[in-house]
């Protein structure tokens, strides 16, 4: 699985609108995601989507992991 490399990061509200974006504001970034609901909800979601590469690397983590503690290499 591929994805956008570096630190995904979240602006903070310019009209009620949250960006989540890789780079320097500034330098250039790499716009991930926009959104822009008017919820509570919408900082969290906000957050959850900027920390997906920190999950998905983690994730990748405990496969290896698991497979290396029920030494099931060929399913690995």
């Amino acid at each position: 699985m591929e994805y956008t490399k570096g630190e995904w990061k979240v602006r903070h509200p310019v009209n009620n609108d949250y960006t989540i974006y890789v780079g320097e504001y500034g330098k250039g970034i790499t716009q991930i995601a926009l959104l822009f609901e008017n919820k509570p909800s919408v900082e969290a979601n906000a957050q959850l989507i900027a920390a997906a590469p920190e999950m998905y690397e983690a994730l990748k983590q405990l496969k290896y992991d698991f497979a290396r503690l029920i030494g099931a290499w060929e399913y690995y």
